[in-house]
């Protein structure tokens, strides 16, 4: 089974997609751990006055 040549060029946008989802995706779960860490430290810090 042979494929089209344009079959090629939709599969390496969707492997570049798929890419720039898992840095997207990366960054905001940082972000997410980052403001979780961050909050329970600054509560911690609150808590001790």
């Amino acid at each position: 089974m042979k494929l089209p040549a344009s079959s090629g060029v939709v599969l390496h946008q969707k492997e570049v997609l798929d890419m720039e989802i898992n840095v997207i995706l990366t960054i905001i779960i940082s972000v997410m751990i980052a403001t979780t860490v961050g909050s329970a430290y600054w509560f911690n810090e609150q808590g001790r006055d």
